[in-house]
């Protein structure tokens, strides 16, 4: 089994600072990760609606990307952006030449496969390598996780990896070992598992540590983070992962050029917009929903703070994966209607 690294501070990393980092500062993280051996490098999202043509990273165009951050390459790094499925159009990317990505992760929730078995077909025509990620993985069945491993094996067999994305950090080490064997299991052999996982239950280092210290005859890439910023609780941490790795098993990557960036850049960011384990995102774990539903609580806020879980836990199942600000609005002034008969 290989383990390598996907670092995704600039693009997960973006839901903490509106994706705002500048482009001295976008330089800078791509840079420190190249120098520390990080093979895989997400350099942020593709988005026709939100995206910016300059000092984000919400691109608005691979060629946006190209311009700012793909002047300078490392031979062997693999330079990636995310779509979501349905906001950028697989039509509007170039075909893949050496001045462009290499790959895209297509993400997408589970109502939505066959539209992006579609785009990712496209992807792969276009000469990109292809990371396929299915959001919310807790919402698969094992009979669903096989039937997609099945799938994928029969009409995107070219595919580098397909992801495990505990979206909400619902799961445990334990969930995603038999997630990852039972995908292992199924899957064409020379297409990598990818792991994607939340710090909500404050274990997302145990979660790391357990599947690279398994052994599950197959390829792994480990997803982590620049101190763990990220959406809600944050990602793991890349320099903590890479220390274990670094002292298990090889001393591959360097961490001291991550550390200067961390301190720079990632940091003060920390100290505007913390992120990290708190209670509140555990609630979000234990109730398996998107944080962006905490987020517009705690912004208008006008009951108790212990209230935080009552409202949470009275968001139906078919609203809770992605947030919906017109259904937070009416259903927030009813939970509020109803908190104040009732006392």
């Amino acid at each position: 089994m290989n383990v390598v690294f996907l670092d995704c501070t600039l693009r997960d990393g973006g839901c903490v600072n509106d994706f705002a980092f500048g482009l001295t500062a976008m330089e800078s993280i791509k840079q420190s990760l190249e120098t520390a051996g990080i093979r895989y490098i997400e350099l942020g999202y593709l988005d026709a609606n939100k995206g910016s043509d300059m000092d984000s990273t919400m691109f608005i165009s691979e060629e946006s990307i190209e311009r700012q951050l793909l002047k300078t390459r490392v031979k062997d790094a693999v330079y990636l952006a995310m779509i979501d499925c349905g906001k950028f159009s697989i039509e509007a990317l170039p075909k893949r030449s050496a001045s462009t990505l290499d790959g895209i992760r297509l993400c997408f929730h589970k109502r939505q496969m066959d539209e992006a078995f579609k785009d990712a077909r496209k992807i792969l025509n276009k000469g990109y390598r292809l990371f396929i990620q299915p959001m919310v993985n807790t919402r698969y069945s094992d009979e669903d996780i096989i039937n997609l491993a099945q799938r994928v094996n029969s009409e995107l067999p070219e595919a580098e990896a397909l992801y495990i994305v505990d979206s909400f950090g619902a799961m445990s080490d334990q969930e995603f070992i038999n997630r990852a064997q039972l995908m292992s299991t199924t899957l064409n052999p020379d297409i990598k598992i990818g792991i994607h996982s939340h710090n909500n239950q404050n274990q997302s280092f145990d979660v790391i540590t357990s599947i690279i210290t398994s052994d599950l005859n197959r390829d792994i890439i480990i997803d982590a983070t620049i101190a763990g910023i990220g959406k809600g609780a944050g990602n793991p941490n890349t320099m903590e992962v890479l220390n274990f790795y670094n002292k298990v098993y090889e001393q591959r990557y360097n961490l001291d050029c991550i550390k200067d960036v961390d301190a720079q850049y990632i940091q003060p960011i920390h100290s505007m917009y913390p992120w990290g384990f708190s209670f509140d995102f555990y609630l979000c774990a234990k109730y398996r929903i998107t944080p962006s539903y905490l987020k517009f609580y705690k912004q208008h806020q006008a009951r108790p703070e212990g209230d935080v879980e009552r409202f949470l836990s009275t968001i139906p199942e078919d609203k809770k994966d992605a947030f919906n600000r017109d259904f937070a609005v009416a259903h927030y002034e009813n939970f509020l209607k109803t908190a104040c008969q009732e006392e």
